[in-house]
């Protein structure tokens, strides 16, 4: 009988035993001294609602996030929807957008890329929004338009 792990099990083995820690911002603990997540507890990622903004690094654009499905985001793939605007409240279209979801307690993304789809008036779709854990997430669009300068934009939120 071979006792050896299976290629998949010490995969997912090392894959969970590199993630690191929680932040104490947002750990709790169990009963069994387990450490849970608990985004009620988590200071750095305002509570979702639709109509969260953020605004560019520069102060060039405004970004809304105007929907998640499903709506608060959960763990696995969500698709939102984001109004970008400039400063002045003029539609950004034509941008091109790089999504870049990052747990920043564990120092990981994810691998699967989200596709954006420029529905028009500065509303963008983002699809699929892969957040595959929970807890605390940075979800950074990286934005290009046109000959402006490169510029960024970052919304916080937790992940139950």
């Amino acid at each position: 009988m071979d006792l050896r792990p299976s290629l998949p099990a010490l995969a997912f083995a090392v894959a969970v035993a590199g993630c690191g820690s929680q932040s104490s911002s947002g750990a709790v603990s169990a009963s069994d001294g387990a450490t849970l997540y608990a985004c009620a507890t988590e200071t750095r990622a305002p509570p979702y609602m639709p109509g969260m903004h953020e605004t560019s690094a520069s102060g060039t654009y405004v970004a809304t996030l105007m929907a998640s499905v499903p709506a608060p985001p959960i763990q696995g793939s969500d698709t939102w929807t984001v109004q970008i605007a400039t400063a002045a409240g003029a539609p950004a279209d034509g941008l091109t957008i790089g999504v870049v979801p990052f747990m920043p307690d564990h120092g990981h993304g994810t691998s699967i890329q989200a596709i954006v789809t420029d529905q028009g008036s500065g509303v963008y779709q983002m699809a699929p929004l892969y957040l595959f854990m929970e807890g605390y997430w940075t979800i950074t669009l990286n934005l290009q338009g046109g000959s402006a300068a490169p510029d960024s934009v970052m919304f916080p939120v937790c992940i139950p």
